[in-house]
């Protein structure tokens, strides 16, 4: 019992001190993968787990089967580049985020406790999203310095920064219901998050769970499915959206999933996958608040077992834009000038004071969780017959949000864009 309480507290520590710091993922805010499955392009909900870590994450059913023990540390080196742009009526403006490196850690294992059944545990760095313009002076305007802060910061020289990370842990268990053919896997999950609105850093724990389901209906086809309940993550204090004073709290919960996927062997040493998956943004507290949609992801990927010690892969991943694009906008400087009425979660946005327009640079510039095509490539170099040693690169193409509206009657702009590379490596170990 000590042994267990120590990991959990390590892996705690690890969570504060690695979670994805202002790192911005990939669909919406969430990572496209942990383990293994990241050079795949995230696919690999139908598969056997090719590590705990990532195969715990995909589908707590792919561990049912496993012959021999798994454990994995795995690392991703995160590497966004964010751009922000302005023009608020003193000229077009743009700068770069300085939040450009940051570490993701995912760590597992998994056991077989009988031929049908399987326990495991996986802690990943699962989603994080953020930017740094401190100093930056993105607006280039000095019209609107008066303005009372926190929004003297958005709605002057939009200069401000924001993070918010999430560390899951998730334990698991597999039953094989048909032998070698179907299983059905629960993971039970804990939610460690952080979110800093410029105004200091706030957590909170949530919970969920995840049930998945894999039949393999051929030796040579196989297909998946997964569950995963929302998340309710309550911040208590982060920001002061009112403008009255007094901190207030914001609900920013983990939406609900649901994920599917088909593999294919053809020839020996040939794995052929794809997934789909729908991610309930929409119903989300929080998400809802700022317009995010519900997102429809699709994710392919290949892998092919060259020689006996080394296997490559390939992959693909799409899933548009949650953040929905609000052109149009009116707001006014000033309590009076314009409708500026948006409540998030029963507070009037900055007491209606230049309400909207705040708002609008909150989405589009302190969140721009916009990119949408994905390449992957990925390899495991195996040593001996119980170690293994995984490469995956990801780039995400650049994507941009462009935003136009009024302020004051006046016309003004503003804007995000990013890409995003990472490198990851594994270390895996059977016994």
């Amino acid at each position: 019992m000590r042994q267990i309480r120590s990991f959990l507290s390590l892996s705690i520590l690890i969570a504060s001190l690695l979670a994805p710091a202002g790192a911005l993922a990939t669909n919406g805010d969430i990572l496209i993968g942990v383990g293994t499955e990241r050079g795949m392009g995230g696919a690999g909900i139908a598969n056997m787990a090719q590590d705990a870590a990532g195969g715990i994450r995909l589908n707590p059913a792919s561990i049912a089967g496993l012959e021999k023990n798994r454990v994995d540390a795995i690392g991703t080196l995160f590497i966004p580049s964010v751009d922000a742009r302005a023009n608020l009526g003193a000229g077009a403006t743009s700068d770069s985020s300085s939040a450009n490196y940051f570490i993701v850690p995912a760590f597992g294992f998994a056991v077989p406790i009988s031929d049908r059944i399987a326990v495991g545990f996986s802690g990943y760095g699962i989603s994080g999203m953020g930017v740094d313009y401190l100093n930056k002076n993105v607006g280039n305007t000095a019209a609107f310095g008066g303005m009372p802060a926190p929004y003297s910061n958005f709605v002057g020289a939009l200069d401000f920064k924001t993070t918010k990370q999430l560390f899951q842990f998730a334990p698991a268990a597999a039953f094989e219901i048909v032998k070698d053919r179907f299983s059905i896997g629960v993971s039970p999950m804990i939610n460690y998050g952080t979110l800093d609105l410029g105004q200091g850093m706030q957590q909170t724990i949530g919970f969920g769970g995840k049930v998945g389901l894999r039949w393999q209906i051929f030796d040579w086809i196989a297909v998946g499915a997964v569950y995963k309940t929302p998340s309710r993550m309550k911040y208590s204090r982060v920001f002061d959206f009112d403008g009255d004073g007094t901190m207030d709290n914001l609900r920013l919960d983990q939406p609900q999933e649901v994920g599917w996927g088909v593999s294919l062997m053809p020839i020996e040493g040939l794995l052929i996958c794809a997934d789909g998956k729908w991610i309930n943004w929409g119903a989300a507290d929080g998400y809802d608040d700022f317009r995010w949609e519900d997102q429809y992801v699709a994710a392919f990927g290949v892998q092919y077992a060259v020689l006996k010690w080394l296997t490559i892969r390939g992959g693909y991943n799409y899933g548009a834009s949650p953040i929905r694009n609000d052109s149009g906008f009116a707001s006014g400087t000033s309590i009076g000038t314009g409708p500026d009425n948006l409540r998030i979660q029963g507070n009037l946005m900055n007491g209606g004071e230049a309400g909207v327009f705040a708002y609008e640079a909150f989405r589009t510039l302190g969140f721009p969780a916009i990119v949408e095509h994905h390449l992957t490539l990925g390899a495991t170099v195996s040593f001996k017959e119980h170690y293994a040693i995984s490469l995956a690169y990801m780039h995400a193409f650049e994507a941009s949000l462009n935003e136009t509206g009024t302020l004051d009657g006046q016309p003004v702009s503003m804007g995000s864009s990013l890409a995003e590379d990472t490198v990851t490596i594994g270390f895996h170990f059977e016994f």
